[in-house]
């Protein structure tokens, strides 16, 4: 007795069409051996895809690896820049011009301390301007 799926050899297979049971298992291997290997070429380009998406994605996260080290390196910067104490600038005289005559007349440190101990603006004019002013 023949089992299930194989037919017996006094059968014929699809005799009506012509076909004899050899034919038919030949015919059912070789589309078992066609639908493997498209099987397998689909799992290649499936493959194929998923290496192309696997090598962007590592490039991509080379990229941001760089950003972040790039970005913490100027933190870093930064935060000693925070750290170095700035040289503090010596006052010195500053050459102003008189709005009124156009000459240049010296703005000297001790006078810059004291109009900026009662919270005045730069002088505009020189003093002989203003002394004749005043007169």
């Amino acid at each position: 007795m023949a089992s299930m799926g194989e037919y017996p050899e006094d059968i014929p297979a699809l005799s009506i069409y012509g076909v004899t049971h050899a034919e038919m298992e030949e015919w059912k291997r070789e589309n078992e051996l066609r639908a493997y290997i498209r099987w397998e070429s689909k799992l290649l380009e499936d493959c194929e895809i998923t290496n192309a998406y696997q090598e962007a994605w590592v490039e991509f996260a080379r990229q941001c690896d760089a950003e972040y080290q790039a970005r913490k390196e100027r933190e870093e910067w930064i935060e000693v820049k925070k750290r170095v104490p700035r040289p503090k600038k010596e006052p010195q005289d500053l050459s102003l011009v008189c709005r009124d005559c156009g000459r240049e007349f010296v703005f000297t440190v001790n006078e810059q301390e004291k109009f900026k101990s009662r919270s005045w603006d730069q002088p505009k004019t020189c003093v002989s301007c203003i002394l004749y002013r005043n007169s």
